[in-house]
Formats: C-alpha cells, sequence, structure tokens
C-alpha cells in the first residue's frame, strides 16, 4: 500500500477516536446508555473497517491478477519475437550457404 494510503488510514483511525472521546465529554447520558452506545459505535466501526479491507484485498488481487496477466501476454510476446528472429537468422544463414 502506498504510503498515502496508510496515511489516509491513519488519519480515518485518529478522526474516529477523536469524535469517540469528544462523544464521550459530552455525553449527557447515564453511564449505561454511554456504554451501550460506545459498543454499538465499536460494533459499527468494526464492521465498517472489515468490509473496507475486503474491499482492499479484492482491489490488490484484482491488481496482481492484472499484473500476472499482462506479464505472461509480454513473456509470450518476446518468446515469439524471439523465435521469429532466429528463423529470419537460419533463412539468412541458409541463403549464404546456397
Amino acid at each position: 500500500m502506498a504510503n498515502g494510503g496508510r496515511d489516509t488510514i491513519l488519519a480515518f483511525l485518529l478522526g474516529a477516536v477523536a469524535v469517540g472521546v469528544t462523544a464521550l465529554l459530552l455525553a449527557p447520558d447515564r453511564g449505561s446508555e454511554t456504554r451501550r452506545r460506545i459498543r454499538s459505535s465499536a460494533r459499527d466501526f468494526k464492521e465498517s473497517a472489515d468490509a473496507k479491507a475486503r474491499q482492499l484485498a479484492e482491489t490488490a488481487h484484482a491488481g496482481a491478477d492484472h499484473v500476472t496477466e499482462s506479464t505472461r501476454t509480454q513473456i509470450g510476446a518476446v518468446r515469439d519475437a524471439v523465435a521469429e528472429g532466429r528463423a529470419a537468422y537460419r533463412r539468412e544463414v541458409a541463403k549464404e550457404d546456397e
């Protein structure tokens, strides 16, 4: 992952912590209600983080598949070019031997 991606995730996490702390400090509710809200928010955050992680993994997998296919295509093109070069060389050598 590029450094910008890590910075984005770090900023997101720090923002989530800041919002959580602010919410606790300004919460007018009873302790039991605040704890319920914290559990709910933590659960929502985990689900969101899990979804983002799955999305990033899928994107990385698709990118790897694309690179693999592109590399295979390029390898095939190089093999074809080498084979054509050999054949051309052999034709020229055969002409000189005649």
